[in-house]
């Protein structure tokens, strides 16, 4: 899941500071490898035949499922796997009792399409140097 959405990234011509960071991928990988569920970390992940569509990971809690990493090939791009895998996943939540689904930020225009509320969020950054600062 991670290469695919380094690869959705590339294609976009976008970066993720978090994704390039060694650390954040340790992270995901363990979280996801923990079978005994400590975590909280579920995959959710749309196949055709062998090929790994979309896929997305989340980490639930008290009722709650939070949407860190979601990502697909953008070559099935107009057969709208994100929101087929979206779908999936709150079906999924719904079976399990989990009543909130957090798409989490930044704004992107598909989160306005699927919930029945929002809350606005800020993203303080405090500078550590001058450079920073400026």
């Amino acid at each position: 899941m991670l290469e695919l959405k380094t690869e959705w990234l590339d294609a976009k011509s976008l970066v993720s500071r978090a994704l390039s960071d060694p650390r954040t991928r340790d992270f995901f990988l363990d979280a996801a490898s923990d079978t005994g569920k400590r975590t909280g970390c579920r995959l959710t992940v749309l196949y055709c035949s062998d090929d790994l569509v979309a896929a997305n990971l989340n980490f639930t809690a008290k009722g709650r499922s939070a949407v860190h990493v979601t990502t697909y090939k953008l070559c099935h791009e107009k057969l709208r796997p994100g929101h087929l895998l979206t779908y999936a996943d709150l079906e999924r939540c719904k079976e399990d009792g989990i009543d909130i689904y957090d798409f989490m930020g930044l704004l992107a225009r598909f989160k306005l399409d699927w919930p029945n509320n929002t809350v606005e969020v800020n993203d303080w950054a405090v500078p550590l140097t001058r450079k920073g600062w400026l």
